[in-house]
């Protein structure tokens, strides 16, 4: 199996379209057609995880975090970013950054956030927006299910927890072709009428291109009828931060020592005179820009990084703020990661190792 082919299987999880517009996901460093021998994963790339990727017979890191958040001018060895680069190039190391895209997935940073503290009916707290689109094509009765089945093939009409999903009408469609036409339905020159299936979708929009490649050799028309329908609808299956309910409601500070206890973490920052906790939302990372969505979802607490001094003071009244830190809320998310690609690994019939980083190191210390 090569890189590429593992990388292709891992995006249908953690699709790179479904990152911040601005992130840098995907592929950083390297040689996607080698074959993969092993794996190691890691939050951020230094110079001891390249060695350890060697000492592992590893050549695909992948990071959370990209190796290059801005294109580089240049890589030399007088920065950290050039030095890990040619360290990678040298060794026949690649490198991958799954960020935004792995925030925003089940099974991503905030899930798993979720569910380490124990949250039940866990939602996105923050839905995807302008992903979605809806997809409907008319078909001949006869191919009907030919064509469904060629769509759903690629991924078209999952919702939630289902796939398969599509609307149809019966309906008659009426055309008369040119003497050049080769109609797969009457003759040429003659109005003709057929009995057809609209057949409704809903779909991410970077499917389409996919989806219509199937139908075009699926479907018998050598002019396909087809709509494609931008949507404002949210997607429920992808988004940011996540939020759910404690089991049982806790009295603050004994919320605030048992979010330390599970996410194994010495100190933490925090504001609010909020008296008890029932309702939690999370955001691994920095997302302050996410307190507002907690607080309309009717949060009790909410957990994340990076906030700053006078976020703290604005919203002491309304929540129990807490900065559980950047690196602490987000490593959590690599056995995950890990499962994922040993799944994957496993329906290839591959026989690689997929090993989560023992040098990681968080950048902040505390005295």
């Amino acid at each position: 199996m090569t890189i590429k082919q593992l990388l292709f299987e891992l995006e249908k999880w953690i699709p790179t379209q479904i990152a911040w517009s601005k992130d840098n996901v995907g592929i950083q460093v390297g040689e996607v057609e080698s074959k993969i021998q092993n794996i190691l994963l890691a939050l951020d790339l230094n110079l001891e995880i390249i060695e350890e990727a060697k000492s592992k017979s590893a050549n695909l890191i992948i990071t959370h975090h990209p190796l290059f958040f801005n294109p580089a001018r240049s890589i030399t060895s007088n920065t950290l970013q050039g030095k890990l680069t040619i360290e990678l190039l040298k060794n026949n190391i690649s490198c991958y950054a799954a960020h935004t895209n792995l925030d925003s997935v089940n099974g991503g940073v905030n899930t798993t956030l979720a569910n380490l503290l124990d949250l039940k009916e866990i939602k996105i707290l923050a839905p995807l927006q302008d992903s979605l689109c809806k997809f409907i094509v008319f078909v001949p009765e006869k191919n009907v299910e030919q064509v469904a089945k060629a769509i759903h093939s690629v991924g078209g009409g999952m919702f939630l927890k289902y796939d398969k999903c599509s609307f149809r009408t019966k309906g008659t469609g009426t055309f008369r072709g040119s003497s050049d036409s080769k109609p797969a339905i009457g003759k040429p020159n003659k109005f003709e009428y057929a009995k057809e299936i609209k057949i409704e979708i809903l779909t991410e929009h970077w499917k389409i291109s996919e989806i219509l490649k199937a139908v075009r050799e699926n479907h018998p028309y050598e002019e396909i009828a087809y709509d494609i329908i931008p949507l404002n609808n949210t997607h429920h299956n992808f988004g940011l931060g996540a939020y759910g309910l404690l089991k049982k409601k806790m009295k603050s500070i004994e919320f605030l020592k048992f979010v330390k206890n599970k996410l194994k973490v010495s100190a933490i920052r925090y504001s609010g005179n909020i008296s008890s906790v029932s309702k939690v939302a999370v955001c691994g990372g920095s997302g302050s820009k996410y307190l507002l969505n907690a607080i309309q979802k009717g949060a009790d607490a909410f957990i994340t990084s990076d906030i700053s001094y006078h976020t703290f003071q604005e919203y002491s009244e309304k929540i129990l703020l807490i900065d559980a830190g950047h690196y602490e809320t987000e490593h959590h998310v690599l056995p995950s990661l890990q499962k994922n690609l040993e799944k994957i690994i496993y329906n290839h019939k591959g026989t690689s190792k997929v090993h989560v980083s023992h040098k990681m190191k968080n950048p902040v210390s505390y005295l």
